[in-house]
């Protein structure tokens, strides 16, 4: 759960502090909403990155585990009992 949470809040502030930067610079050079939108645009892309190395990073014992899952044969539930 706590991974949930981490990722969540380096999404949030990854985006935000691009978006923070992009409006200085807009300020400062008078662009209008250029520079924020390609600012946001690619905390995005760094965000969805960021949280595709860390779910890679932290859950790659796992993948065994489904893997060996999914190729077990088709398990059939036994019949039930008549009374």
């Amino acid at each position: 759960m706590a991974y949930a949470s981490t990722v969540g809040m380096i999404f949030i502030v990854v985006v935000l502090t691009s978006l923070f930067i992009g409006g200085l610079l807009d300020k400062k050079l008078g662009t209008g909403n250029v520079f924020s939108l390609v600012f946001v645009f690619l905390g995005l892309v760094a965000s969805f990155y960021n949280m595709y190395m860390m779910i890679k990073k932290h859950f790659r014992d796992e993948i065994e585990i489904i893997k060996s899952v999914r190729s077990e044969a088709h398990r059939k539930r036994p019949a039930p009992n008549k009374n």
